[in-house]
């Protein structure tokens, strides 16, 4: 009797994937996964989402050297700010980049707000983690409505990042074994029949 394993999950190689509609899906489900381990709820991670359209259009490999050493989905800077201490391939790894975005999350007391209002307007959410996460140098009101436009985008890529995600996938999975055992429970074993 084959025993019901779980599905391994598959790292994908992202310089791999071309088309930019298929990445952004798949880093949203990074981040789908990611936030939903850590306990965040749907309009945080529609924020974050929405920050990481502004930032990159959710592109791993993005980078800005213009004065600064800034790479990946949330653009963190090198030289200073969220980026020190990690190497370019590290930020180009978005799992890397929202990892450490949950941890500060969770932990730092700027983004107590953030933290603590899950089901805040998802508006004010994006505001909140541009400025007390993201901080570009602009804040002002214009750029902080740039990045809630991206929002609708943000929660149409939420729903392809939970539908692409490894573990709903598992969720759905049920191995031939359990199928024949619930053949057997429904309609009876062959022997019943006779």
């Amino acid at each position: 009797k084959a025993s019901a394993q779980p599905r391994q999950e598959i790292k994908l190689d992202l310089s791999q994937i071309k088309d930019l509609g298929r990445r952004q899906k798949e880093v949203a489900r990074i981040v789908y996964d990611v936030g939903t381990d850590a306990g965040l709820s749907s309009n945080q991670i529609y924020a974050i989402l929405a920050n990481g359209l502004a930032e990159s259009n959710l592109n791993p490999f993005a980078a800005n050297l213009s004065g600064e050493d800034s790479h990946g989905v949330f653009q963190f800077n090198r030289r200073v700010g969220e980026g020190s201490g990690y190497t370019v391939a590290q930020l180009q790894d978005p799992e890397v980049q929202i990892k450490h975005a949950v941890k500060a999350i969770k932990n730092r007391d700027e983004l107590k707000f953030f933290r603590d209002n899950p089901d805040a307007d998802p508006k004010v959410l994006v505001e909140r983690f541009m400025k007390d996460f993201e901080r570009p140098k602009d804040q002002s009101n214009a750029r902080v409505a740039e990045r809630q436009a991206y929002l609708k985008l943000a929660k149409r890529l939420y729903g392809d990042g939970e539908q692409l995600s490894t573990k709903r996938r598992k969720v759905l999975e049920i191995t031939n074994d359990e199928k024949s055992e619930l053949i057997r429970r429904v309609h009876g074993s062959e022997a019943d029949r006779y």
